[in-house]
């Protein structure tokens, strides 16, 4: 199905209740915005150890100034934010700028220092790569972050969850189906992961590409993508006999 679109497509599952995985072109990828999902967990777990605090307001300096997605770019110098206002900003509003203060305010050595410890080795930082497996561990990182302390990480899911992009993973999968994602889209570059939780099970499911053509093409592939990998995993899960409930059933319950 995959060699129907254009570009190289990454793709990586793993359903949680059942530990099963499915790997499938991984390798070094542009991560686009998706890289503010280990940024934003690296934060809230120093925040967790005191090593940050999340209401401390960080200056809005000529430096951070990006184009691209984000709200902002008209922002004076000197304009002060929360950490916690400006995590919210990039994964919700995928704010360039906001991870740009973010960054320079923890410091890169320290980030990949985090990144090296969750078992990263595309790290994605200076050429901003990673890769579809990757992606998955800190996706895995923060669900069980959040099933020990829902109170403190449970913003973060909140975070995915109210994140507008659900034209891709989430495009073409039933409304009663709950979608925690970030996109990223790049020049060739069409991505998304995210967590996916059904009445039955718990999966992620993180698609990364390059050398792709228009986004919009983009967004069908990974839709379409989406789609076959629900349907594959609902034939057999949400029929087997003696599955548990879901495990993110569980933690969603803390959370919302």
């Amino acid at each position: 199905m995959i060699t129907a679109h254009d570009g190289v497509w990454g793709v990586y599952v793993k359903v949680m209740e059942t530990g099963e995985e499915f790997l499938l072109n991984d390798g070094e990828y542009t991560a686009a915005s998706c890289f503010k999902i280990p940024l934003s967990l690296y934060i809230y777990e120093a925040a967790a150890e005191y090593k940050i605090d999340l209401d401390t307001k960080i200056a809005f300096a000529q430096e951070d100034w990006e184009g691209g997605t984000g709200v902002l770019q008209a922002t004076k110098p000197g304009t002060e934010f929360s950490v916690s206002e400006l995590v919210a900003l990039a994964m919700r509003e995928s704010d360039n700028i906001a991870a740009n203060m973010l960054v320079r305010t923890v410091g890169k050595d320290e980030l990949v220092a985090f990144y090296s410890a969750c078992g990263a080795t595309v790290l994605p930082l200076e050429k901003n790569v990673s890769s579809p497996r990757e992606m998955g561990v800190f996706l895995e990182r923060m669900l069980s972050l959040v099933a020990k302390d829902p109170a403190h990480y449970g913003e973060l899911l909140r975070h995915l969850f109210e994140h507008d992009s659900k034209n891709r993973i989430a495009a073409r999968l039933p409304a009663s189906v709950q979608v925690f994602n970030k996109v990223g889209s790049w020049p060739g570059v069409v991505n998304d992961v995210g967590i996916v939780v059904t009445d039955r099970c718990t999966y992620l499911i993180c698609v990364m590409s390059k050398g792709t053509g228009p986004t919009e093409l983009g967004e069908v592939a990974i839709s379409d993508i989406s789609l076959k990998v629900y349907e594959h995993i609902v034939s057999r899960i949400h029929t087997a006999k003696r599955m548990p409930d879901a495990v993110g059933r569980k933690i969603l319950n803390s959370v919302f």
